[in-house]
């Protein structure tokens, strides 16, 4: 089962994006996905003018995905604000896909490149494939943004303990893989590392999760990383690479394992 994360970068770069998903989809069963919008032209350019998002970019890859499902984590009070989603092939055995609210800012704001808004969760069960019994569970999530920092700040470390308490009381093996937007020395981090046997941008050397494309990618003092893979033990790791393709400013995480 091969799975792929990346923050879409909202869709600004949109054309090697899609041709990501063309190249890829086939190949792939689950694709975790963060900064999605699912909106119109009018609220996007009203929200993020001059940061050329692209509104309806749901609706786009599925276009590119048709072996896929797509499941949007939309929020009741704001259909139109970003969020993240999943892209499950058809035949995939899936127990559930559900989400939960992870935080909640006091003051959310979403203009432009600023977006401190709430945060959910997505995750789902994969069945064994005579549907017996849950086998595998991915979770994935897009961490609060607090500007160009990725230090640990209360809120940060808040939500990390969030998650840990909802990780806790799975049993099956356990993926928990995004954009965290936290350096690998801070708390945050640490929290969650201690849930999981492995953390597989790190433990196995990769030197970062940005590309170039980033907007302070050569800034002096710049740290590449903010996306992160973890895994219990009894996940069957066969393959992990972070990948080259400039379809965002974040690379994509591609992680292959075995589904019995």
């Amino acid at each position: 089962m091969r799975i792929i994360s990346l923050n879409t970068w909202g869709g600004r770069a949109l054309h090697p994006l899609m041709e990501f998903f063309r190249r890829h989809g086939p190949s792939t069963d689950i694709f975790c996905l963060q900064e999605m919008h699912d909106t119109t032209a009018a609220y996007r350019q009203r929200q993020h003018p001059d940061e050329h998002v692209c509104p309806d970019l749901l609706g786009k890859m599925a276009t590119v995905l048709p072996e896929h499902i797509g499941f949007f984590a939309d929020w009741e009070d704001n259909p139109d604000r970003m969020s993240i989603a999943f892209f499950v092939r058809a035949d995939i055995p899936l127990e559930a896909v559900n989400e939960q609210v992870v935080y909640v800012p006091q003051e959310p704001k979403e203009h432009g490149s600023a977006v401190i808004s709430p945060r959910k969760l997505q995750y789902l069960t994969v069945l064994s494939h005579d549907a017996d019994k849950p086998v595998l569970t991915v979770v994935h999530y897009h961490g609060l943004w607090e500007g160009n920092s990725k230090d640990d700040t209360p809120e940060r470390i808040e939500q990390s303990r969030t998650l840990y308490r909802f990780l806790e009381p799975i049993l099956s093996p356990v993926i928990l893989c995004g954009d965290f937007n936290v350096h690998p020395g801070t708390e945050s981090y640490r929290i969650l590392r201690e849930r999981f046997d492995k953390e597989l941008v790190v433990d196995r050397g990769w030197p970062g999760t940005r590309t170039p494309l980033y907007r302070h990618f050569r800034e002096k003092g710049f740290i590449p990383y903010a996306d992160y893979c973890f895994v219990t033990g009894d996940v069957a790791v066969e393959d992990f690479r972070v990948m080259g393709d400039l379809a965002s400013d974040h690379a994509a995480l591609l992680l292959d394992v075995a589904h019995h």
